[in-house]
């Protein structure tokens, strides 16, 4: 049970990261219907992520983990 629980830790750990990176290159956001810009009064555009707070309905890692479910793709 704990080697169950050790596998799950991982692999969350790993979605947190794959969101990280997501979220700080805009790796397929470009049309993201989840992606807010806002134009600050200062003149910088901020970007925001609806997804923030639920990663795992990412439409980037919803497919990541669907290739994984599916075999994973070819390296």
């Amino acid at each position: 049970m704990k080697a169950d629980n050790y596998i799950l830790h991982e692999i969350k750990e790993k979605i947190i990261e794959l969101y990280d990176y997501v979220w700080e290159t805009g790796y397929n956001c470009e049309d993201c219907e989840y992606k807010k810009l806002v134009h600050e009064p200062h003149g910088e555009v901020t970007r925001h992520c609806a997804m923030e707070h639920y990663i795992d309905e990412c439409p980037v890692i919803e497919l990541a983990i669907e290739e994984n479910r599916i075999g994973g793709s070819k390296q």
